[in-house]
């Protein structure tokens, strides 16, 4: 009876051992992800349930979102009690009717970062914190863009914000301040 005891405690050890490593390595892959694919796997999990609107899982929202913009959301989420907040329509197309067509997630542009060195400097550059990553698409045969400002974190790439081709910017609209 002690070597059944024993050998199903190995096995709990081992089974644990095993799915702490198998989450280790998502949260690490999620932090090696670049700018462009962060916003890639978001409209994808967007597909499926957005983390927009949704009051149950706040950490949809911070797999994205740098803390500060996730907090206008999940507050505008939480707030609207199913009836229309500051988020209107789909944030990811700025629209509420969609026929979408032509839709590009474009590789990041890290020159945000780079802006206050020469274009050849005598040092060695450090890694990019900053980072834009624009999606282009049509929506009912009209062009449209929207441009995600992106952050480096420890815990990796996050939307700073979203800024659409009308010139608005979703956290400006969520703080209030448009």
């Amino acid at each position: 009876m002690k070597t059944l005891h024993s050998i199903l405690i190995a096995l709990m050890v081992v089974a644990s051992m095993g799915s702490s490593a198998s989450a280790q390595q998502r949260s690490k892959a999620i932090k090696q992800m670049s700018p462009d694919e962060v916003v890639t796997d978001l409209y994808r999990q967007h597909k499926k349930q957005s983390p927009f609107f949704q009051t149950m899982n706040r950490a949809l929202l911070d797999k994205y979102f740098e803390k500060e913009f996730a907090d206008l959301i999940w507050k505008d989420a939480m707030t609207s009690k199913s009836e229309v907040e500051v988020i209107d329509g789909d944030p990811l197309f700025n629209a509420q009717d969609m026929d979408i067509k032509k839709f590009v997630v474009h590789p990041a542009d890290y020159t945000a970062s780079y802006g206050a060195y020469p274009s050849k400097p005598r040092y060695k550059l450090p890694a990019p914190t900053k980072a834009s990553v624009a999606v282009t698409f049509e929506n009912f045969g009209q062009e449209h863009s929207v441009d995600f400002e992106m952050s480096y974190f420890p815990t990796g790439w996050k939307i700073w914000d979203i800024r659409y081709d009308d010139s608005t910017q979703l956290r400006m609209l969520l703080d209030g301040k448009h």
